[in-house]
């Protein structure tokens, strides 16, 4: 199941046991996605600082900073990057933390192959919808504050020509202004 858009990314595995981030990058390998490894947290921050990944997969059991820890690091600096936490130890609130922490999946060893490519494409795909929908809302508030300075440009104008008409000494002209003055008053109360 290779997605061309998913084989673009790179992957970064985070596990202190070298057999581990062996194990896993052969398996993202054979599916086609270029890897890098990471022996712990800060070696891992050092290099999501020096190359840009689609797909972090995380030990959560590590010495120094844990997995939980470079999570919310990750979470806060590169909001980007997918994650995936993986974990030899089966506990559901772990899980539940860390899905609530911004994880998009969570793997227990020994896990499956299937079982890991299936959270990769999901993290992938999840990754790519989200900085979707990021994009088409900045796009939608970009175009949302360029009608409200088109609007307020339109009412400046209006209210302009309104007092070139007040000037007009006229009994007729002036009872005009005063209806349309009025009714400026309530299309704006409807316009909220």
């Amino acid at each position: 199941m290779k997605v061309m858009e998913e084989q673009k990314q790179k992957i970064l595995i985070v596990d202190d046991e070298p057999v581990i981030c062996e194990l896993v990058g052969r398996i993202v390998q054979s599916e086609g996605y270029p890897y890098s490894t990471a022996a712990d947290a800060d070696k891992a921050l050092e290099s999501l600082e020096k190359d840009d990944y689609g797909l972090m997969i995380c030990d959560i059991n590590m010495p120094g900073k844990t997995g939980i820890d470079l999570l919310r690091i990750v979470h806060e600096k590169y909001q980007d990057l997918a994650v995936v936490m993986a974990t030899a130890v089966d506990d559901r609130n772990i899980a539940i933390q860390t899905l609530n922490m911004g994880a998009f999946g969570y793997v227990i060893k020994p896990f499956e192959r299937n079982e890991l490519i299936i959270n990769i494409a999901n993290a992938l795909r999840r990754r790519e919808l989200e900085i979707e929908n990021r994009r088409h809302r900045e796009e939608l508030e970009s175009l949302v504050a360029e009608r409200t300075e088109e609007l307020h440009a339109s009412w400046e104008e209006t209210i302009l020509r309104l007092a070139s008409v007040a000037e007009f000494r006229d009994n007729q002209t002036a009872q005009h202004t005063v209806r349309m003055g009025e009714y400026c008053c309530l299309l704006a109360r409807k316009a909220g």
